[in-house]
């Protein structure tokens, strides 16, 4: 079964700041006895790098939209789906970070306009 995709009525942009940062932890030190700690990568292959961005939703046809998408079709979060990643533009397969959903609340910003922000992991660029 493929992955869900970013629902085409939703903005395929984001709104800025947003931030890819490290996995946590992605590189263990070790003491030597003189000159500088030796460095390994934790991963063989990929781990997850974090990216934060916020979504804008310009109706409340979009918030329901995706609002749907994020409960329904990616389970609350906990399936991965695949997305346009805004930096680069490559296809990327991403899940919302799962210690970090309650924060994915949508907040009116006026009128007709909403932000929601959307902590990702990037699994994998395809």
């Amino acid at each position: 079964m493929s992955d869900p995709i970013w629902p085409s009525s939703l903005n395929q942009d984001v709104l800025r700041p947003m931030r890819r940062t490290p996995p946590a932890g992605a590189v263990i030190g070790s003491p030597v006895e003189k000159g500088p700690p030796k460095a390994r990568p934790r991963y063989t292959a990929g781990a997850p790098w974090r990216l934060d961005v916020e979504v804008p939703l310009d109706s409340r046809a979009q918030v329901a939209t995706f609002e749907t998408f994020r409960d329904g079709t990616l389970a609350y979060g906990s399936l991965p789906f695949t997305w346009t990643d805004p930096l680069d533009g490559a296809s990327v397969r991403l899940q919302i970070d799962p210690n970090r959903f309650e924060s994915v609340v949508v907040t009116q910003v006026g009128g007709n306009h909403f932000r929601a922000p959307l902590p990702l992991l990037v699994l994998e660029v395809l």
